[in-house]
């Protein structure tokens, strides 16, 4: 199988690539048998750069590992890419090293690597994107190593439960066996920081009809609660993924006891030493593994019942699918929310069109006031101009005066330049008329395109709040209403 793995091996990296710094030193945990006694001893250090060729020279314990601080972020793995090289090396793990970066998670055993000195047997497990797991086992030396990338909770987890005294640490699976219970540990904590966010919501929403609920209800306005239940899903969805990895996980530990068994019988009637050590290892840790399967199995029930998933065999259980219930709930509370507001939008409007209705009558009371008050204005207004002269027409005349002479008084009364008034009001009043009308029909097309914009980018919002609501509902209604089949 080496060409398998050597292609796979030279595949696309799924994990990108990864960076590294220049630290000085790195962090190694050494677990020691103490014969005597029958005790294990840890111990923890920190191997300056310039000494781990030392490190690595020294009488090897029964499980050495190296401890590397991942930042899963920034792909930014805390060692230097001497030491690193260097420690894969002196492990074995080089094809374990090329291997991972090709999956986003599982465990595999990769063909066992034969030199003139020793025999190694290397191994590789990882999870998307935080944990990275490779160790081997040096047959000659009796001793499994291996190198952990993982972040600083992690690793801190990992160093305690090294410092356990398991009745199974010279097992090839020890690693693979405490990297189990450490992401079981963490999927409790998901499973109850979301529970308490769920139940939260529920207390705001009223959706439950639990009477031992103690806790407050959710904060914040109901789009960020129906955001916080997409989130919540969506962790769920990678608490089932990462369940459903620690059941790989385990299999795959079984899987190597019973070959582990096979290549060592120690079983058998006679068998001593090294053999029928490692199995009775094996026996230990598979009673061990056995429980971490049965956990494994009760926290994906616990997911399915928060979660939904698309198994028609627990229908029953995902019809309790409690966060898409919430989810349906809050776009109901929303919806309902939106009518309200509607409702006093819409009164609102009727306030302001009454009050627009009294100030239009209020307008038109002006409007005939200044009809019946602008003829006598305009008259006023013309006689008051400097182009009639009263004063010559109310003058004293003689009895006697004749009829040409009233004709010549009656006729200076007007200028004669009062034709100018006309030639300039006249125009004057046209173009004011002409601008008011142009100005008048340019607004009304800008007012009509400013409209046909508007009701488009409206529809076109409710075609797509009407597609997304419709998408909701059927993805809620259609998996909760999955037919059950009897077997």
């Amino acid at each position: 199988m080496d060409d398998l793995f050597q292609h796979l091996g030279q595949a696309e990296q799924t994990w990108g690539h990864d960076l590294f710094t220049d630290r000085e030193d790195i962090d190694v945990c050494e677990v020691r048998k103490d014969t005597q006694r029958n005790a294990q001893m840890t111990s923890f250090e920190f191997v300056p750069r310039k000494k781990v060729s030392d490190w690595l020279d020294r009488p090897p314990p029964i499980c050495r590992m190296v401890l590397v601080d991942r930042n899963a972020a920034e792909l930014r793995n805390d060692i230097s890419v001497t030491s690193l090289y260097q420690v894969l090396k002196a492990f074995g793990l080089d094809s374990a090293y090329s291997y991972y970066s090709t999956v986003f998670a599982g465990a595999a055993a990769l063909p066992p690597q034969q030199n003139s000195t020793c025999s190694i047997q290397s191994y590789s497990f990882c999870c998307h994107p935080k944990i990275i797991l490779l160790w081997s086992r040096n047959e000659t030396q009796n001793c499994i190593q291996g190198i952990c990338f993982a972040g600083r909770a992690q690793l801190s987890a990992f160093q305690e439960l090294l410092s356990v005294h398991w009745p199974f640490m010279e097992h090839d699976m020890i690693p693979a066996f405490l990297c189990s219970v450490l992401l079981s540990s963490e999927i409790n904590s998901t499973q109850n920081a979301i529970k308490q966010e769920v139940r939260e919501t529920e207390v705001r929403t009223g959706f439950h009809r639990w009477s031992g609920r103690r806790e407050q209800g959710a904060s914040g306005d109901l789009s960020a609660l129906s955001a916080k239940m997409s989130g919540c899903a969506s962790k769920y969805a990678s608490v089932l993924r990462k369940v459903q990895v620690i059941q790989d996980l385990n299999e795959f530990i079984v899987e190597q006891i019973l070959y582990l068994r096979e290549m060592h019988p120690g079983s058998l009637p006679g068998a001593q030493g090294e053999d029928r050590n490692l199995n009775e290892a094996g026996r230990a840790l598979e009673k061990h593994v056995t429980f971490m399967r049965r956990r494994a199995k009760m926290q994906e029930f616990v997911t399915l019942f928060l979660f939904v998933n698309g198994n028609v065999e627990r229908a029953a259980v995902l019809r309790t699918a409690l966060i898409v219930n919430l989810l349906v709930q809050l776009f109901n509370l929303i919806a309902q929310n939106d009518a309200i507001h509607s409702h006093e939008f819409a009164r609102d409007a009727k306030i302001i069109a009454a009050a627009s209705q009294r100030d239009s009558f209020s307008m038109k009371i002006l409007a005939v006031l200044t009809m019946c008050f602008l003829p006598g204005t305009f008259v006023a207004t013309l006689f008051s101009m400097t182009i009639f002269d009263w004063d010559t027409a109310s003058s004293p005349s003689s009895a006697a005066a004749n009829s040409a002479t009233r004709q010549q008084q009656s006729q200076s009364v007007v200028s004669s330049k009062f034709w100018v008034y006309w030639a300039v009001a006249v125009p004057l009043t046209l173009l004011t008329f002409t601008i008011c009308a142009a100005w008048m029909l340019l607004e009304r097309v800008r007012q009509k395109r400013r409209t046909s914009d508007a009701v488009s980018k409206l529809e076109d919002g409710l075609v797509r709040s009407e597609i997304n609501a419709l998408a909701m509902r059927r993805s809620a209604t259609g998996t909760l209403s999955k037919p059950t089949i009897d077997t």
